[in-house]
């Protein structure tokens, strides 16, 4: 998951998130979409709260992978400059700041600035997550701009009252789905500062034990204090195992542990047990075989020994169905890890689960939604077309043709199918402005007087006019508003010329061209096919997008493509 996947956010209003960072700010996806409590968009920072929370777990041995992983994370998630991964430590009468990682790694004399040095202590009296905004005036914040970051986000990682290290998210851009990020950090920050708080502690362990085997040979002393030492690092080892256990007891996801050779669970949180309907103490020690019926249970052994037997030792599972003992049958995304031990031999399945039932349906009612209202505007377009046609029978069945040529032009550039869609509609009624215009007019088989001309050239307004209240995910109106526009500026309502043209209409404007001047008209016979491909070569540049006519003149002269009816 990355910064950039996500819908954009709103311009950003820090003031309204000074003393509150729960505030709702209600962002772009939300308005279009209005799925109701952001549930797509809470989603999707769930997922990547599973995915991170997996990914630091199975990191947790290796201080060093966990601060390369999670650097480059935070950085893909909230956009930041530079992201940097302090870990912090006792000595004498001060703290000692060490960089675990920092993304990108060419930003390290970043982090090892006078600048820095300055701001650590600054960030380091801060207890929680923290949203710095350049109109602060803090130390901290004009060391910031001094820095050229500016907005920045500072996570401190905390066990209790003890600061083990920072997360800091420094640069952020203006806009930022800033809510989910603080929460997504908020709920990490725990569960990363425990990881860490144990690296340190099997560091101080190791390193006190080196240090005191040497000494036990000269001084029974020591030796109690050796003893009183382990002591003391076993009593905060089982802290750490107890916070570390109560936060996977209460993360709202399913989290189970099975042991390797019989796939016989050994753990399972609350989350999963309130899902499967089991109580777990009837749970432990059975498998799947014991649980689920014969088909199901077969389906989730083999997906266990795929991760266990598997090179990678992970398996991303999207959707999978399971049949639970009290809510029938759910949908789940499920992530399983294989959990190795120091010799390299496989010991346990760690298995992380997220109910997305209730997500599924939603989107899919949505889908239902969405297809609906399609189908509904493609029968509101059909009798515009009819209407327009009614007025003009003479072009018959140009606005359709025009829009067929136009979406295979679309398609030839390689267009996105949803901008494909969109020009379709679009070309079905790029003439809907001619309702406003007299049928003599239109019909009339002789040259038309300037005055009629003038009249003529209006349409393309008038069709603005009529479809730019009109709600459609295309931009229909300025589609139609354009369509007679020149790349050289010399065409009309606007005299708009290059890029100030959308694509679509770009392209609307050579397959008008060419399907007007190969059909009927009132005052003149049909030209030909080749005179109106000779037309947009010899203005190819001047009055027409070379990648349109381009892509036009092979549609016709190498791939075969014809105007039905003509």
């Amino acid at each position: 998951y990355s910064f950039s996947s996500f819908p954009e956010a709103p311009p950003r209003d820090f003031n309204d998130l000074r003393h509150s960072k729960d505030q709702n700010v209600p962002t772009a996806v939300e308005r279009r979409v209005m799925v109701q409590d952001n549930s797509l968009i809470d989603g999707a920072f769930s997922m990547m709260t599973m995915d991170i929370l997996n990914n630091v777990l199975s990191r947790a041995d290796n201080p060093g992978k966990l601060g390369t992983y999670l650097t480059e994370e935070v950085r893909e998630i909230t956009g930041a400059k530079c992201v940097i991964f302090f870990k912090c430590f006792n000595s004498s009468d001060s703290f000692v700041h060490e960089i675990m990682g920092i993304s990108p790694e060419r930003n390290r004399p970043v982090a090892e600035s006078s600048d820095m040095e300055r701001l650590l202590p600054l960030i380091h009296n801060t207890t929680e997550t923290k949203l710095w905004l350049p109109e602060e005036q803090s130390e901290a914040m004009l060391i910031l701009d001094q820095m050229q970051f500016g907005l920045s986000l500072t996570i401190p990682l905390n066990v209790g009252k003890v600061r083990m290290g920072a997360l800091l998210a420094l640069g952020l851009p203006d806009q930022i789905h800033i809510k989910q990020v603080m929460d997504l950090m908020d709920t990490l920050s725990t569960i990363v500062a425990l990881v860490l708080r144990n690296a340190i502690l099997f560091e101080q362990q190791e390193a006190v034990i080196r240090e005191r085997t040497r000494e036990l040979q000269n001084s029974n002393a020591d030796l109690k204090r050796e003893l009183a030492e382990r002591k003391r690092v076993e009593v905060e080892l089982k802290e750490s195992k107890a916070l570390i256990e109560a936060v996977v007891e209460n993360v709202p996801l399913m989290i189970f542990l099975k042991e390797a050779t019989a796939l016989r669970f050994v753990i399972l949180n609350r989350a999963g047990e309130e899902l499967l309907g089991y109580d777990r103490r009837d749970l432990i020690g059975k498998n799947n075989l014991d649980l689920f019926p014969l088909e199901q249970a077969v389906h989730f052994m083999a997906k266990d020994r795929e991760v266990l037997d598997g090179e990678l030792g992970f398996l991303d599972i999207p959707e999978e169905p399971i049949l639970t003992a009290k809510k029938g049958q759910r949908h789940l995304h499920t992530r399983k890890v294989c959990i190795r031990g120091s010799d390299g031999t496989t010991k346990f399945l760690l298995g992380i689960s997220e109910d997305i039932t209730d997500r599924k349906r939603s989107e899919e009612k949505l889908q239902d939604t969405l297809e609906s209202l399609r189908k509904s505007f493609a029968t509101i377009i059909q009798v515009m077309v009819a209407a327009v046609e009614s007025r003009d029978p003479y072009t018959a069945g140009h606005q359709i043709r025009s829009a067929d040529l136009a979406r295979a032009i679309a398609t030839e550039m390689g267009l996105h199918q949803d901008k494909i869609e969109g020009l379709r509609m679009a070309g079905s009624i790029h003439d809907i402005g001619k309702l406003s215009i007299p049928a003599e007019i239109l019909s009339k088989p002789t040259k038309l007087t300037n005055l009629e001309f003038s009249l003529i050239k209006e349409h393309s307004r008038k069709g603005y006019e009529m479809l730019k209240d009109v709600e459609s995910p295309w931009p229909l109106a300025e589609i139609v508003h354009q369509h007679h526009e020149r790349m050289d500026g010399s065409g009309y309502p606007r005299n708009l010329k290059g890029d100030e043209i959308l694509i679509e209409a770009r392209i609307l404007s050579v397959s008008d061209v060419v399907e007007a001047m190969a059909s009927h008209r009132p005052y003149r016979p049909s030209l030909g096919i080749d005179e109106a491909l000779g037309e947009i070569e010899k203005n190819r540049g001047i009055f027409y997008d070379d990648a349109v006519v381009d892509a036009c003149l092979r549609l016709f002269r190498e791939k075969g493509f014809k105007l039905e009816g003509i």
